[in-house]
């Protein structure tokens, strides 16, 4: 579980589960991993989720959406072969307290080398996201506390 319990953007393939009902969305698909950074919000680290992330991205000239399936969740922009992007802030529920949280993201991305981009690394994405805590209720969770996960991982197609 992360940090802020089911953050609404994880979760598996969805691809399938879309495609049964209508098709994919059109969009840029990347398959990621996520590793834990670091963790200022907890005496003993959160371990990221084990699912694979489904991240679409819809690019409107240097404007990104980010989503998984139909579901957007962050906006930002693109410079090259990187994006930077941020949700808004989130109300949420952690152990029976109100919480509000925002995340902030970077990645270095290229659409499978077909796009010019190249990582360096082996992979066509290759960034981090940070959730800080804005308000909490929770007297075990300090505003401004933040978690960070590392992402990774591959392209996998573009739908039109």
């Amino acid at each position: 579980m992360s940090l802020l319990g089911s953050r609404i953007h994880r979760g598996v393939s969805l691809l399938p589960f879309v495609a049964a009902c209508g098709g994919p969305l059109p969009g840029f698909y990347w398959e990621l991993d996520q590793v834990v950074d670091t963790d200022t919000c907890h005496s003993s680290p959160v371990p990221a989720d084990d699912a694979l992330l489904e991240y679409r991205l819809a690019f409107d000239v240097n404007d990104v959406t980010l989503a998984i399936g139909e579901d957007e969740f962050a906006q930002g922009s693109v410079q090259g072969c990187t994006i930077a992007y941020s949700t808004v802030v989130w109300p949420d529920e952690r152990d029976g307290f109100r919480i509000a949280w925002q995340m902030n993201g970077s990645a270095s991305i290229s659409r499978g080398g077909t796009d010019g981009c190249s990582i360096g690394n082996g992979t066509d994405w290759d960034g981090t996201e940070t959730f800080t805590v804005v308000t909490s209720e929770d007297p075990n969770l300090q505003p401004g506390c933040q978690y960070t996960v590392q992402l990774s991982g591959s392209y996998i197609q573009e739908v039109q």
